[in-house]
């Protein structure tokens, strides 16, 4: 044997190249490979590549090793781990087998990249190889054996070091292909579960269709009914469990509110295969239509809310944008989501404000909400929501509200507090769902019972009436309704604080409207200056100059809009105001302050001065006919004699009249709340078109005027400026904060992002629309229900109808939400 073995075997430093089959030698071989715990000798890369094609495609080359083979030759030349052998011994002989044949080193060849290891398998053996020994001194330092390496690889690279060899019987670690496949399994499968899913609708309306018409097909083919209706109802069941399972779309009903009247009438189809043959097409037909009406009424809501998830994501997706907090001295940039209230956030040209806000510091142009059409000046003291973008200037906010409590965001992202989820009538309807359901099933069944009806007739009529196909689609048009609404509010930069309040200012029927900076500018001007004297009024200049400067001298301390007026027409006709002491300010009716000659000097309305004891009988008939042309009247009086009187015009806001026309189609009625005088105010109320006015209350009244309405049964909205009219504001219902949106005070139960009174009447017009929508599909869909069933419990209509009438609910309640801006059913 030893001598066959020599005589056939190269000299002991040869092997054989596996890639040509011509002797290598070891020592000097160009590239060395380990696979089966050997090592593989090739003359050059060439001779590898050939190997790679061919050895691939049955095992990987780079196979774990327990242990290097021994080799023969010089350890330090060979750079191969030896083992140590007496000198006085001669090696043993080991017997080479025959190489394999392989491809021609020159056809062309493909070769990976360090070909990734992979577990050995038994349908694979390795080729056969040529073990060689070795011998090295003892004190040679055992090296790492090289590994396979593509020739492409920059040769100044170090071979990347091998973990220690696991112990037989436990897998290596650096096998992670088949670990990563398995960590990746679930996601595939998960991709493969979503896939079938999203067949389910299509497929179950086919299978559902087809039971039904399975018939024209001849009576051979009868016998497919029942099971292409259980499979109808059991792909339905799989539908609204992922409904049930997953994290649903606000305002959806449970998907298991679906699935049990379809899952009782697939009990009861089976029960009846078995125990009343005879009537097992009509169980299997009522099956089939009823699970394919459940799939098609899912698409169709499911295709009426995209527009809302669409838009919800796209705000969403603009608001997360990183903010510039500061810290000290700098500005760090922080995600919106991670703000706290309190920060100061500072946000420059082109920039878009990350939160909701106070303006604390600079002064801009900015578009005051989420894509909005117009810019307003935006200065120290106002509030500004996220999503506002600066067009010029910069301002440093203070945060009030971030994250998911930011204007945008409150009421549109899932969870409790989504408009359409935690809106009263939805909640209402949510919980009266399961039992109008079971409810009307048993009533059905008891009157069918009573009538002497067989237990097959009970069981189909109350799995029929038990499909609510029609209310439920009525009560998620009606959470469309809402969530559309409060899409078009948002648009025009109205925010609501909840959907409490959104319901609230549904209901409202009365508007009040505070006049000054609503629907009048709130920016008086002096249109004439009149002396009073025993003859009535006069416009000699030397008096009227007098009067504007007493006027001015005793307002020079107001901030009242007049004041404002009446110091403006000072400074245009170079009047210098008179020097007054002692000033004390009224609240709505005027001020009283000394002159340097000591007399009183009083300036305010007609009421106040009869309040002050001094007569106006001189100038009465001027007075009645200035506010009869709407103007506001300043009288003027020293040492308790009038002495002249200022007449004041306020110009209309634009889309003032549009506003309170709003409000009348919305079946609002306005009411003006005004502190002019009654002829003043009468004038004003009659160029807007409003019947019911209130005139001459002052700030502190307004409060008890609005509590008086409300007293009456109304339920009453106010408009008006928080800094001016809070107390109307406060006493209200509904309060309409103009140009409050994003402040700090949550009392408002709306605000605006604006100051524009159409805004305003839209915040009040649109819920109501929604709600008078809202009862139209509730009275469609709960009627609709209501009638089929008492029709199948009479005879009148056959059960299977149930189901394609409810459909035919479902896309016309989608149909009516899809405008709720305007009034009508």
């Amino acid at each position: 044997m030893e001598g066959r073995a020599r005589t056939s075997a190269p000299p002991s430093s040869a092997a054989l190249c596996p890639g040509c089959g011509k002797p290598v030698d070891v020592l000097r071989a160009g590239q060395v490979a380990i696979e089966g715990g050997a090592f593989r000798y090739f003359h050059d890369a060439t001779c590898k590549l050939a190997y790679v094609e061919t050895a691939s495609k049955r095992l990987s080359l780079e196979a774990m090793t327990a242990e290097p083979p021994l080799v023969v030759g010089h350890a330090k030349d060979s750079g191969v781990r030896s083992a140590p052998v007496s000198p006085s011994v001669p090696p043993p002989p080991v017997e080479v087998p025959e190489a394999p044949s392989f491809p021609a080193p020159g056809s062309p060849r493909v070769a990976e990249e360090e070909a990734a290891p992979g577990p050995e398998t038994p349908s694979a053996s390795p080729p056969p190889v040529a073990p060689v020994a070795s011998v090295a001194p003892p004190s040679a330092s055992p090296p790492s054996p090289a590994t396979l390496r593509s020739p492409d690889a920059p040769p100044s690279e170090p071979p990347p070091a091998e973990a220690p060899p696991p112990p037989r019987g436990i897998s290596s670690p650096r096998t992670p292909a088949r670990g990563t496949r398995r960590a990746g399994a679930p996601a595939h499968a998960e991709a493969a579960k979503g896939s079938l899913l999203a067949l389910a609708p299509p497929l179950g309306i086919t299978a559902g269709v087809l039971a039904v018409v399975v018939v024209l097909a001849g009576p051979s083919a009868l016998a497919l009914r029942v099971p292409l209706a259980v499979v109808a109802a059991l792909l339905a069941l799989a539908s609204s469990w992922s409904r049930g399972a997953r994290a649903r779309p606000p305002g959806t009903q449970s998907g298991w509110l679906a699935a049990a009247p379809v899952a009782t009438t697939l009990g009861v189809t089976l029960a009846v295969r078995v125990l009343a043959p005879l009537r097992t097409d009509v169980f299997a037909v009522l099956l089939a239509v009823a699970s394919a009406a459940e799939l098609v009424a899912e698409l169709v809501l499911a295709r009426a809310r995209r527009d809302i998830d669409e838009a919800r994501a796209s705000a969403a997706s603009a608001l997360a944008i990183p903010a510039k907090v500061l810290r000290g001295e700098r500005a760090e940039e922080t995600p919106a989501s991670e703000v706290k209230p309190g920060d100061a956030v500072v946000v420059e040209a082109g920039e878009v404000i990350p939160v909701d806000g106070v303006v604390a510091g600079g002064t801009a142009e900015v578009a005051p909400w989420l894509d909005s059409p117009i810019l307003i000046e935006k200065r120290e003291g106002d509030a500004v929501v996220a999503g506002a973008k600066v067009g010029s200037g910069s301002l440093r906010v203070t945060a009030t509200f971030t994250a998911g409590d930011r204007a945008w965001l409150r009421m549109t992202q899932p969870g409790a507090t989504t408009i359409e989820v935690a809106a009263p009538t939805l909640v209402m309807a949510g919980r009266l769902a399961a039992p109008v359901a079971g409810g009307a099933a048993a009533l059905v069944g008891l009157l069918v019972f009573a009538s002497n009806g067989s237990w097959p007739d009970v069981a189909l009529v109350a799995c029929a009436s038990a499909m609510l196909i029609a209310a439920r689609g009525g009560v998620e048009a009606v959470a469309l309704a809402h969530a559309r609404a409060h899409g078009a509010a948002q648009r025009r930069g109205v925010v609501y604080k909840d959907a409490a309040a959104f319901d609230r200012a549904g209901r409202a029927d009365v508007a009040v409207v505070c006049s000054r900076g609503t629907v009048l500018l709130g920016e008086p001007e002096i249109v004439a200056v009149e002396a009073a004297s025993g003859k009535g009024t006069s416009t000699d200049p030397e008096e009227t100059t007098r009067v504007l400067a007493l006027a001015a001298g005793a307002e020079i301390g107001s901030t009242h809009p007049f004041a404002a007026a009446v110091g403006r027409a000072a400074r245009a006709r170079g009047v210098r105001p008179e020097s007054v002491r002692s000033a004390i300010g009224h609240s709505g009716l005027g001020v009283t302050a000394l002159v340097a000659s000591g007399e009183r000097v009083v300036v305010g309305s007609r009421a106040f001065l009869l309040q002050e004891k001094i007569s106006v009988a001189v100038a009465d008939a001027r007075i009645s006919e200035l506010e009869a042309q709407g103007r506001s009247v300043l009288l003027v009086a020293v040492a308790e004699k009038l002495v002249g009187l200022l007449a004041l015009q306020d110009g209309l806001r634009p889309g003032a009249r549009a506003a309170v026309q709003r409000l009348h189609d919305a079946d609002i009625e306005p009411v003006l709340l005004s502190g002019e005088a009654r002829e003043t105010s009468e004038s004003l109320a009659r160029s807007l078109d409003i019947d019911h006015v209130r005139p001459e209350v002052l700030p502190s009244d307004r409060g008890a005027e609005v509590r008086a309405l409300a007293d009456n049964g109304h339920v009453v909205a106010a408009i008006g400026h928080p800094s001016t009219d809070d107390g109307a504001l406060g006493a209200a219902d509904v309060s309409v904060a103009m140009s409050a949106a994003g402040s700090s005070p949550g009392e408002w139960a709306i605000s605006l992002a604006s100051d524009d009174v159409r805004d305003a009447a839209l915040a009040l017009a649109i819920p109501r629309a929604c709600r008078e929508r809202s009862r139209t599909v509730l009275v469609v869909g709960l009627g609709a229900q209501a009638a089929m069933s008492l029709g199948v419990a009479f005879g009148v209509l056959p059960a299977a109808v149930i189901p394609v009438i409810g459909v035919c609910v479902v896309v016309v309640s989608s149909a009516l939400v899809r405008d709720v801006t305007s009034s009508g059913g």
